[in-house]
Parts: C-alpha cells; sequence; structure tokens
C-alpha cells in the first residue's frame, strides 16, 4: 500500500564459537520502492523473546546478548545510495503528516558491529535490527 509505514527486522544468532572482532558486516539492500526513516536503525542485544511483536520493549530482553555493541562508532553504521558505495548521508526529501523525515535515495544499510560476540556454542546469543521504511 503506498504511503504505508513498515517495520523491518533481522535476527541473528550465534550457535557456534565466538566470532573474531571486526568480522561481522551486514548489508541490507533496500528496493527503489522503499524510502528509509531517517534515525530508526535500532540495534537490540540479546535473544528474542515473548510475542513477536515489533515493538522492541516486548520482544528484547537482556538474556543471551552477544556483548556486541552498535552504531555510535564511526564505520559501524553507513548508508549507500548507489548500493556499492557507503558514504552517503541521509537526509528527508520529504516529511510525513508527523514530522518524520524519510530518504527515498537510501539503497542500502551497512551495519559493522564492534566488539567479540560470545560464544553461542552451549547458549546461543544473538541480536536484533530494525528500521522503518515507508512505501513510495
Amino acid at each position: 500500500i503506498p504511503g504505508q509505514d513498515m517495520g523491518l527486522a533481522y535476527s541473528v544468532k550465534n550457535t557456534g564459537g565466538a566470532a573474531t572482532a571486526g568480522t561481522f558486516d551486514m548489508k541490507i539492500h533496500l528496493p527503489p520502492e522503499f524510502s528509509y526513516k531517517l534515525n530508526s536503525f535500532t540495534f537490540n542485544d540479546g535473544q528474542l523473546v515473548g510475542t513477536g511483536s515489533f515493538d522492541p520493549t516486548d520482544d528484547y530482553v537482556p538474556v543471551n546478548p552477544t556483548g556486541l555493541t552498535c552504531c555510535g562508532g564511526a564505520g559501524q553504521l553507513t548508508f549507500s545510495s548507489d548500493d556499492v558505495n557507503y558514504n552517503y548521508t541521509p537526509s528527508a526529501d520529504f516529511y510525513d503528516e508527523f514530522g518524520n523525515g524519510y530518504d527515498g535515495n537510501v539503497r542500502a544499510i551497512r551495519f559493522k558491529p564492534a566488539g567479540i560476540s560470545n560464544s553461542g556454542a552451549i547458549n546461543p546469543v544473538g541480536f536484533r535490527v530494525y528500521y522503518f521504511i515507508k512505501i513510495k
């Protein structure tokens, strides 16, 4: 439905050993039919529990966290307007009726958390990232 906001989430689980620092690099590609909602990218460290609601306060508790951090450091969260170079700075090309800004030029989001992931060999560890888009 054009004009509709949607929340998108990705859950990541480590069921193996500890990951080496700086080796995790996740790229999320956005189709041209979506506009990225500015400042909506959120990182929750911990396992998914609860109902599966999109409300992050319902789903995440600090159970079996990875120990990774994001997204305040340089290069941890970057954007691309061409799906190749991650040097684009999102800015609002339109606002909704609530004053939320969207950028229709964002084609990809790159997420590189800091730290070393805890081992998930005995108890799986995980995190979730989510963000909002508007359908053009």
